[in-house]
């Protein structure tokens, strides 16, 4: 577009004057105009289009739209649409109740559960478990968390809300030392604490750098959750291939990602006598 006067034009319809007539180059060939403020010269602009073009436009796609220089003079131009949504990714972080598993006893080969499941019609209620160690008495909870071979996470019930929300993808741990370990871990889901299916598993770890190398420990916190259906479990369980090795955790954290659709261009609202 060239530096100076220019105007926002429609020609009649289909380009034809009353009475058969064609439309000429000059101003009788124009059904409405509205000037073009140019502020800075430039090989290409790009300026807004008038509201008014909307409401005095007859055809589809602005098919009447011209743009013309001060002499009269048509301008080349294209019409940019408004831009697709973009898809953005949100993560979604909740706490969830941790439990250390009880140690195995002699003869034992699966740990017992820490807490007790009652169900009482559409409501669930659940509870910890006091274990005692015979003589020893009841072990401490710091105790119990070194000495755990794992641990069971409760995610809590679905929202009743009408909020619509899918399971969660993964787990986010916390824990207390050491400074540096690798952990392999095998998962299993229930939904009540008795009947359990196997999950995978994985590895968490620490790593400090080595010397001379800049600072910053190398740590792999998130444990991959698998879907069951359309649906997660509520119960996870987690346990230490080697507990010896394995950190303490403190807590957790159930994360759930969400696209969301962000309007790049939103649409505004005319208001046309």
């Amino acid at each position: 577009m060239r530096h100076g006067a220019a105007f926002v034009a429609f020609v009649a319809a289909l380009g034809v004057l009353p009475g058969g007539v064609r439309a000429a180059d000059g101003e009788a060939a124009f059904r409405h105009r509205a000037p073009i403020a140019i502020e800075q010269p430039g090989a290409f602009m790009r300026l807004p289009l008038p509201a008014s073009a909307y409401a005095m436009s007859r055809q589809a796609g602005l098919a009447d739209l011209r743009v013309v220089d001060a002499r009269g003079e048509r301008v080349p131009f294209a019409l940019l649409g408004a831009r697709a949504p973009r898809s953005r990714s949100e993560e979604l972080a909740r706490p969830v109740h941790v439990y250390p598993l009880p140690a195995l006893r002699a003869g034992e080969k699966e740990p017992a559960s820490p807490l007790e499941v009652q169900v009482v019609g559409d409501r669930i209620t659940v509870r910890r478990l006091e274990r005692r160690g015979g003589a020893a008495g009841v072990a401490t909870a710091g105790d119990a968390a070194r000495r755990s071979p794992g641990w069971l996470f409760d995610l809590g019930e679905r929202r009743v809300d009408g909020t619509p929300e899918g399971p969660p993808a993964l787990l986010r741990l916390a824990w207390s030392g050491p400074a540096e370990f690798i952990a392999g871990y095998q998962l299993e889901l229930s939904d009540d604490l008795k009947q359990w299916r196997r999950a995978g598993g994985g590895q968490v770890l620490a790593l400090q750098p080595a010397a001379g190398q800049p600072t910053g420990t190398l740590a792999q916190r998130d444990v991959p959750l698998p879907r069951h259906g359309d649906r997660g479990a509520r119960f996870v369980r987690l346990r230490w291939l080697e507990p010896q090795q394995a950190p303490v955790v403190i807590a957790a954290q159930q994360v759930r990602f969400a696209r969301t659709a962000v309007e790049l261009d939103a649409p505004t609202v005319l208001a046309v006598p």
